[in-house]
């Protein structure tokens, strides 16, 4: 079973919480908060054993610059996109 929680939104800010979602509901979720209103990752939490990790996670909508989503990147590959 998948749950989520929203908190009322503010003008221009609010926070999104989802708990027990496994690793492709996670990629699936950050991928639609982000394109439905620029929501971005404030904090994850995975717990559980190989192949069966269940993660929580939230979200905050604010006013900031542009973010972006990069999952699995190597070490070369992150400071590759951070510095972009």
């Amino acid at each position: 079973m998948r749950t989520g929680m929203s908190v009322k939104r503010e003008p221009g800010y609010g926070y999104s919480l989802y708990i027990n979602m496994d690793a492709a509901d996670l990629e699936s979720k950050v991928t639609y908060l982000l394109a439905r209103d620029g929501s971005r990752l404030l904090n994850i939490s995975g717990d559980g054993p190989t192949n069966n990790t269940q993660f929580a996670a939230s979200w905050i909508f604010a006013e900031e610059p542009v973010w972006t989503w990069n999952s699995e990147l190597s070490a070369s590959a992150f400071q590759a996109a951070a510095s972009t």
